[in-house]
């Protein structure tokens, strides 16, 4: 396995795990021609700029090898659970959505689709779920990227009154995920 970590925090860390990890974004790196048979990105690919990016993931595959992208893709949640916690999304992050399942994933398959450098895409979904604790939930909240862009005070209320929501509905949430995943063999 070879990755591809632009954070020299993360790439040590994967080091830790014995993984090579070469600090760069796809955008940077240097293709190894044919050298993989299989390049996968998990809960990346949407960050991959560049409008050659699904020619260089071909050329960096052997014939034949596969491109595999996927995501965990959470469901929205029902009844006064979701109104509470999009309430306190409208309080105090209104720029934002409070819907877990927002992504619109199904571009992928089309820019596959109509990318000479790989056939049609074929995609799976497998369902899973996990319940978080509140500090669990609000903690996951943390890494995602939408909430790390908030300015920090910002981040601290919104974390605090989603905090206060699922307290109030039993101080556990479960998540329902779809496990979004894109397959598509080089032409």
């Amino acid at each position: 396995m070879h990755a591809l970590e632009p954070s020299a925090r993360m790439a040590a860390v994967l080091r830790t795990k014995g993984i090579a990890a070469e600090e760069a974004t796809f955008e940077d790196w240097r293709v190894r021609a044919g050298a993989f048979r299989l390049l996968y990105a998990a809960q990346a690919w949407h960050w991959v700029g560049g409008g050659d990016r699904y020619e260089k993931a071909a050329a960096a595959l052997a014939p034949r090898g596969v491109v595999a992208l996927f995501w965990n893709k959470g469901r929205d949640w029902d009844g006064s659970l979701r109104r509470d916690n999009d309430a306190a999304y409208e309080r105090y992050a209104p720029e934002m959505t409070a819907s877990l399942g927002s992504w619109n994933l199904e571009r992928v398959a089309e820019q596959l689709e109509t990318s000479v450098a790989f056939e049609p895409a074929v995609t799976r979904s497998f369902t899973w779920r996990r319940t978080y604790t509140t500090e669990e939930w609000v903690r996951l909240l943390g890494t995602h990227s939408d909430h790390r862009i908030l300015p920090s005070s910002q981040r601290t209320q919104l974390h605090a009154a989603v905090g206060e929501v699922i307290e109030a509905h039993g101080g556990a949430v479960e998540i329902v995920y779809d496990a979004e995943l894109y397959l598509s063999r080089r032409a």
